[in-house]
């Protein structure tokens, strides 16, 4: 609500103490509101910067909090990638503490590069692996971007080294209905996604050690991509995948086209 004066009934205005009375409740009550929005959007900052804005696109995070997304918990369609280093732990037994520190960072710095690009979020590292998400902020577009990650990823990794030796990457990639957002409490706060979609996108990546393909993608996910997209890929071949059961996967070596 807005109030509008004329200059000439200021001072008559001004010298009633009802007058000064209530236009003083009024500010009063004005002030206490801009603070509490303001204290609002300083809380939502802090905890979409703290848990998810060093990992987002400029674009992404501004939508967040222009939606006012708290990161409260709640069911979304999205898509999930895992990716992570073939041998890793094998190849790294020799190196020094600083070579580990150059070689890893240079491939968790190109996947957060390559997935912000591609309009995702990464949720986490662990340890040489990379978890990366698309939907929280829902797109159409969502499984082709991340399919795109996948593939640009691949490419790129390839340039790469881990102990003076090319560097070679496993990708699995599908989507499905799962809970996202941020849990725990004030000591810890970290945001996730949480669902079967996710667990197999795990395994996907863990079967392309197997199946010596660079990138594995659930049925899900392949049913979602465009058509142009869906030609690249080879398959579906049925596998058996650890505590999931028999599963439909496709495959995909942007390398060898």
């Amino acid at each position: 609500m807005t109030y509008e004066l004329a200059g000439a009934d200021v001072p008559e205005l001004m010298a009633d103490a009802a007058f000064r009375r209530n236009l003083n409740v009024e500010l009063s009550w004005k002030l206490r509101e801009a603070t509490s929005e303001r204290a609002w959007r300083f809380a939502q900052h802090e905890v979409l910067f703290g848990t998810v804005g060093s990992f987002v696109s400029r674009e992404l995070l501004q939508d967040l909090l222009a939606k006012r997304d708290d990161g409260t918990p709640r069911q979304a369609d999205a898509v999930t990638l895992f990716a992570d280093i073939e041998n890793f732990t094998g190849k790294t037994l020799s190196m020094t503490p600083t070579e580990l520190n150059r070689d890893l960072s240079a491939f968790l710095d190109l996947a957060v590069e390559v997935v912000l690009e591609h309009r995702g979020m990464v949720d986490k590292f662990i340890g040489d692996e990379v978890m990366a998400i698309w939907g929280y902020a829902p797109n159409p577009d969502d499984a082709a971007n991340a399919f795109l990650a996948a593939e640009d990823l691949v490419r790129r990794a390839a340039a790469l080294t881990l102990d003076g030796e090319p560097l070679r990457i496993g990708v699995g990639v599908e989507s499905g209905l799962v809970t996202l957002g941020v849990y725990g409490n004030e000591s810890k706060k970290q945001f996730t996604a949480i669902g079967s979609s996710v667990n197999l996108a795990a395994r996907l990546q863990a079967l392309s050690r197997n199946v010596q393909q660079p990138i594995c993608v659930g049925p899900d996910l392949a049913e979602r991509l465009p058509a142009e997209l869906l030609a690249k890929l080879v398959g579906p071949t049925r596998h058996d995948l650890h505590h999931i059961g028999p599963t439909n996967v496709w495959t995909f070596d942007p390398n060898k086209e």
